[in-house]
């Protein structure tokens, strides 16, 4: 297998977006850590030369290594076992160089994902609907 590197300018701001298990991520609220969806851990130290590192694919938000790297989470509840969760919202503040400190919003759930599939459609729909 063939690797790229890349070669960054310091003087520039780097953000890179990753939709990756980090090592070190908790995944659930008992604190565990695993491989999710088959998926290989990846060392955090990796995105060092990057000012801010947002990450996907993990439904808690998290800070991993550094305040400037961080798992955002999900807006909506998507199984059981985020039913007793806070959903939020990642707000970030980028400057030329520098990463302000970032803004949670904390989100009101009307309804779970899981559910979803099993309600009606027309409860959704403040007019009529098409199921």
């Amino acid at each position: 297998m063939h690797y790229k590197t890349v070669e960054l300018n310091q003087q520039e701001r780097n953000v890179i977006l990753s939709h990756q298990f980090i090592t070190g991520t908790v995944t659930d609220e008992q604190g565990s850590e695993v491989s999710v969806g088959g998926t290989d851990n990846v060392d955090g130290n990796v995105f060092r030369d990057f000012d801010y590192v947002a990450l996907g694919h993990i439904h808690r938000p998290q800070t991993i290594l550094r305040d400037t790297m961080r798992y955002c989470g999900t807006p909506l509840k998507y199984s059981i076992g985020e039913a007793n969760t806070t959903k939020s919202v990642t707000i970030i503040d980028m400057k030329e160089k520098e990463i302000q400190p970032f803004t949670r919003l904390i989100l009101k759930t009307l309804y779970m994902m899981w559910l979803s599939s099993k309600i009606p459609l027309r409860i959704f729909c403040k007019k009529e609907c098409k199921e």
